[in-house]
């Protein structure tokens, strides 16, 4: 066997589960949890239902994987938490670029987040995650906004996330009447504006 069989099979197995994860957000966001089934997940991701029971035990852990992929990559941004004062505000805007991109080019996910406030099955699974999500959010957003003079920076925290979400729904629902630039460019305005 060669030496790069390891690192091989390491590359084909997460492969295979971004693979999963990417069919389960457009199936979930579309037709909601309880109307997706393994079968219809596996045959999106091109491969058998059987390798899905070898990275999840059954839907549902698929559906809290999808909680934990989603939550890494938007609450899992060290750059927000450590280094200069400037480095921090940086990533901020770094983070908004990046959300804005996702609501242009990934719109299953901005539709996966309206599902996980609606859809009474997936707002069960995803209630035991929440609490650390939230944590998570408010420990690293707040902590930046107070360092950088908000005058309240827990509700400055809320009202980035409800804004973000709702430009992406916003966006989805009326892509002609939403003018994502601009709105871009204003918030980044705001973060670049906003001293300590």
């Amino acid at each position: 066997m060669s030496p790069r069989a390891p690192e091989r099979s390491a590359e084909l197995r997460e492969r295979s589960r971004a693979a999963i994860l990417a069919a389960a957000t457009d199936l979930f966001a579309r037709k909601g949890y309880d109307a997706t089934t393994t079968e219809e997940i596996a045959a999106k991701a091109g491969i058998s239902k059987g390798l899905i029971y070898h990275h999840f035990k059954n839907k549902e852990a698929v559906l809290e994987g999808l909680l934990d992929h989603i939550m890494a990559l938007t609450l899992d941004i060290p750059a927000l938490r450590s280094g200069s004062l400037e480095e921090r505000r940086a990533a901020l805007i770094g983070f908004i670029h990046s959300w804005f991109q996702n609501i242009r080019t990934n719109p299953a996910l901005v539709k996966l987040g309206i599902q996980f406030h609606n859809d009474p099955s997936m707002v069960r699974i995803a209630r035991r995650k929440q609490a650390a999500m939230l944590e998570q959010y408010l420990a690293t957003f707040s902590t930046l906004f107070r360092d950088l003079g908000s005058a309240d920076p827990d509700a400055e925290t809320f009202m980035l996330g409800a804004l973000m979400d709702g430009i992406g729904l916003n966006y989805h629902a009326m892509p002609d009447a939403v003018p994502l630039d601009r709105i871009e460019t204003l918030l980044v305005h705001y973060y670049h504006g906003l001293r300590s």
